[in-house]
């Protein structure tokens, strides 16, 4: 586990520990405690070991299906003021959509500032979360997102910016090429490879042809 999360010296995930538990084991442990107060998800949050961050993370998700409004409102501010602690890609993954994905349609605010953020996971945050509302149907704060995020050098941001893309291209294609079109000269191979990966064969051809042409002529300029 450790080697798969990248824990080693200068990885993205330097000193993160793990002990071995699964997920089907946090999941059910979870359920067990899920009426923990914030107090108790802190100290689980605040913890080395990355399957007790996990375990606070899968709690607060199933306490805010549960909640209410004001209840939703308290998790929100709960989970943005620990956010350092959302400190891997699954952490991220498992729990920005579902606890702020829906602040894109109120706060554009606050993903201005987590997208520009020196910190990696709270730009993954920033995009990742974008899910729920294209999910919904919304590709505006996925399209928008993608668009401040998609030079991002780390390639744990490409990935997460050709995965949205991909989804915007579920719901719009006309969309995702309009996007392409528009970014051709700066994105990724790895954001391309994942964006067009519900597309044909020729059509992925393509449009890799077409990126490096883009490339090219960038740098020409440049």
């Amino acid at each position: 586990m450790q080697r798969y999360f990248k824990t080693g010296k200068g990885d993205y995930g330097e000193g993160d520990v793990f002990v071995g538990v699964t997920s089907p084991e946090t999941r059910s442990i979870a359920n067990k405690y899920q009426n923990l107060s914030f107090d108790q998800i802190k100290i689980l949050l605040n913890d080395e070991i990355h399957e007790c961050r996990s375990t606070a993370l899968t709690i607060l998700v199933e306490q805010f299906k549960k909640a209410d409004e004001t209840q939703k409102k308290a998790i929100q501010d709960f989970y943005l003021e620990n956010l350092d602690r959302v400190n891997n890609w699954d952490l991220v993954d498992t729990s920005a959509h579902y606890l702020v994905g829906e602040l894109h349609e109120t706060d554009e605010a606050l993903f201005d500032r987590l997208s520009s953020s020196d910190n990696m996971w709270h730009r993954r945050v920033a995009m990742e979360s974008t899910y729920h509302t294209i999910k919904k149907g919304n590709l505006v704060p996925a399209i928008r997102m993608a668009s401040k995020l998609v030079t991002n050098t780390e390639d744990l941001m490409h990935k997460v910016v050709g995965w949205m893309l991909r989804e915007v291209g579920k719901q719009d294609k006309k969309v995702l090429v309009k996007f392409l079109n528009e970014n051709l000269d700066t994105i990724s191979r790895t954001t391309l490879s994942y964006c067009t990966e519900k597309m044909t064969s020729g059509e992925r051809a393509k449009w890799r042809e077409k990126r490096q042409v883009a490339h090219q002529n960038k740098q020409a300029s440049d």
